[in-house]
């Protein structure tokens, strides 16, 4: 399952295998890969920790010369290194994903580890909500689709958390449900508002304690937050399906596309997703192909 006929005599690994972005936490999406599906997000978590456990068997039978089961390795120390490290990663990630800089973020869960815990808990509940509808085959697997975009919530936080009084659940609701959700899915019923209201104050305390009480309703900062936010969260991240399609289109075009052409197009992408202002290319086909490109991840932002 780690594909081992790509690993090299020497150890070395030339395939890690498919690495994508994912617009939503696709939390159930398998990719049928003829004989097996692949693990889901979720999954690679334990695969990565079950490597980490063999290197741990591995250096101890070049030490001994004996060989343990690997049952033995199950509480080794590096493990807990291993949950406590990734633990914080994530941590870090989501306090960077809401407009903290990442030194802030670091000296944040030092001193308040009690109320990251407490946003990563109510994060992850929203992040985790699936649809109804169950799992379903969709053309290269099987997949459950996912309720909330929790990037569209992060990214209207500062204007959000900026209105006077206390924010309508409904409202909220609406910023972060995905196209995937039906109204039935979204809905609104006491304890999902009761942990809307949670979140948004977790998160404004998080502020109150890292920008000052008023902070929100300055626009200086209201600004540098977004800024941090977006660059968290590209508006318009590239995800597999959308490179699919833009594939597509530039080898239907290709016979009348130079070569310079080619490159001029996938340096222009790289740039919209670094957030790098582009110029219009010159050349009006390639124009309309950058142009294109651009709507497809708009539409196919929340894709797979």
């Amino acid at each position: 399952e780690w594909d081992g006929d790509n690993i090299l005599a020497d150890g070395g690994i030339i395939d890690y295998g498919s690495i994508r972005q994912f617009g939503l936490f696709h939390k159930e999406y398998r990719y049928d890969d003829v004989d097996r599906f692949s693990t889901t997000i979720p999954e690679q978590k334990k695969k990565a920790r079950y490597l980490v456990q063999t290197f741990a068997q591995l250096v101890d039978f070049v030490i001994t010369g004996k060989k343990r089961s690997i049952q033995d390795f199950t509480d080794h120390p590096i493990l807990k290194k291993f949950d406590s490290e990734f633990d914080r990663e994530l941590k870090l990630r989501l306090l960077q994903k809401i407009g903290l800089r990442k030194p802030e973020a670091k000296k944040y869960l030092e001193n308040h580890p009690k109320i990251c815990s407490e946003l990563q808990r109510l994060h992850r509940h929203f992040e985790e909500t699936s649809a109804r509808r169950g799992v379903y085959k969709i053309h290269d697997g099987i997949t459950r689709d996912a309720v909330f975009s929790m990037s569209d919530l992060h990214r209207s936080l500062p204007q959000l958390l900026s209105i006077p009084g206390e924010i309508d659940p409904k409202t909220v609701v609406q910023v972060m449900m995905s196209s995937y959700a039906s109204n039935l899915d979204a809905r609104l019923y006491p304890a999902r508002i009761k942990k809307i209201k949670l979140l948004l104050n977790t998160i404004k305390r998080i502020y109150t304690d890292q920008f000052g009480r008023n902070a929100l309703a300055d626009v200086k900062t209201q600004s540098q937050l977004s800024a941090q936010i977006e660059r968290a969260h590209p508006r318009d991240r590239i995800t597999g399906d959308a490179v699919l399609q833009m594939t597509t289109s530039l080898m239907r075009k290709h016979r009348s596309l130079t070569a310079r052409h080619k490159a001029v197009f996938v340096r222009m992408l790289v740039q919209h997703q670094n957030l790098e202002p582009i110029s219009p290319p010159r050349s009006m086909r390639l124009r309309r192909l950058v142009e294109n490109s651009i709507k497809a991840l708009r539409n196919l932002r929340e894709g797979f």
